[in-house]
C-alpha cells in the first residue's frame, strides 16, 4: 500500500461501502497526520487518536451513505472532522500555546500542519459556498455565475432580455439571500 495513491472517488466509494483496500489507505496515509496535529499541536494522548479517527471515520460514512457529503479531498476533511472531534472531547479550542517542541521528533508530519490547517479552512469555506450557492433560486445561480465568467451588467441584461436596472437589483437581493444561507448553514454546524 506505501506509495500507492487512490483517488478521491474511489476514496469515498470505498468508505461509503467499507471496502478493505481503501480503509487500509485511510488508516496509513491519514491516520498518521491526525496522529501528529493531535500530539504537536494539542498535546493529545496516543489513546485518544484511535477513537478520534474512528468516530470521523464512521461519521463521514454515514454523510456518504445519506449523500449530505460533496468534497473534493476526502483526506482533508477526515482531517478537519478529526481536529473537531479531538477540540471537542478535550475542549481544547481555547488553548493556542502549547510548548511543541518536545513532540516534534515524534511527529513526522508536525512541519505540515499549519500548511494543513490552512488548506483545510479554505476547503471548508469553498464547501460552505458550494451549498449555500446549492440554496440559491435558479435565476441567481445563472446570475452568479454570468457574472463570475466576466459578464458586465449590460451584457447579462442583453442575455436575459431584461434592464441594467433590473441586473443590479437582482444581484443585490441574490448577495443577500446568498449571505443569509451562509449563515444559516453555519448556525446548523
Amino acid at each position: 500500500m506505501k506509495g500507492k495513491h487512490i483517488s478521491q472517488e474511489r476514496l469515498a466509494v470505498g468508505l461509503k461501502k467499507g471496502t478493505t483496500e481503501e480503509l487500509k489507505y485511510l488508516y496509513t496515509h491519514v491516520k498518521p497526520k491526525v496522529k501528529a496535529y493531535i500530539a504537536v499541536q494539542k498535546g493529545g494522548l496516543d489513546c485518544n487518536v484511535n477513537d478520534i479517527f474512528q468516530i470521523a471515520l464512521i461519521k463521514i460514512r454515514q454523510q456518504l451513505l445519506d449523500n449530505k457529503l460533496s468534497i473534493d479531498n476526502l483526506e482533508n476533511y477526515i482531517f478537519r472532522v478529526c481536529k473537531h472531534e479531538f477540540l471537542k472531547l478535550n475542549n481544547l479550542s481555547r488553548i493556542e500555546n502549547i510548548d511543541r517542541t518536545a513532540y516534534r521528533s515524534q511527529a513526522p508530519y508536525a512541519a505540515d500542519t499549519d500548511v494543513l490547517d490552512k488548506e483545510l479552512a479554505k476547503e471548508e469555506e469553498l464547501n460552505l459556498y458550494f451549498k449555500a450557492f446549492q440554496m440559491l433560486k435558479p435565476e441567481c445561480q445563472k446570475l452568479f455565475k454570468l457574472s463570475s465568467e466576466g459578464f458586465q451588467d449590460k451584457e447579462i441584461a442583453q442575455l436575459l432580455d431584461t434592464t441594467e436596472k433590473f441586473i443590479k437589483t437582482k444581484r443585490s437581493r441574490c448577495k443577500k439571500y446568498f449571505a443569509k444561507m451562509i449563515a444559516k448553514i453555519k448556525e446548523n454546524e
